[in-house]
């Protein structure tokens, strides 16, 4: 995988949780691909995707990762990636259950 933060640090975040999205819906996940991943969010810097990143790979906790939903913008992302590594895990009643209350508790 080429590094996107050399060209550009305000997108090359979010293509990193895009590829961890993709490789969570792989049939078979790459180990290599899970390395390269899991090197990049070791030593990221901390921010709002690298912690949806670290979250979807198993390296942050949930509360890690409701502690940033500070803004609407945030809330509505956050929620999406929780239902969604839920979904990737086949949980898909918790997925369900997840939307259904986090409409009811949206701050806006």
């Amino acid at each position: 995988m080429g590094d996107p933060m050399a060209k550009d640090k305000q997108h090359g975040v979010f293509i990193w949780l895009m590829r961890v999205a993709a490789y969570l819906r792989e049939d078979t996940p790459s180990k290599t691909h899970y390395q390269q991943l899991q090197n990049y969010y070791i030593q990221s810097p901390d921010s709002h995707y690298n912690t949806i990143g670290r979250y979807l790979l198993g390296m942050a906790n949930q509360e890690a990762l409701l502690a940033r939903m500070t803004s609407k913008k945030a809330f509505c992302e956050i929620a999406y990636y929780i239902g969604f590594k839920a979904q990737t895990e086949g949980r898909y009643l918790n997925a369900s259950k997840l939307v259904s209350y986090f409409n009811r508790n949206r701050p806006y």
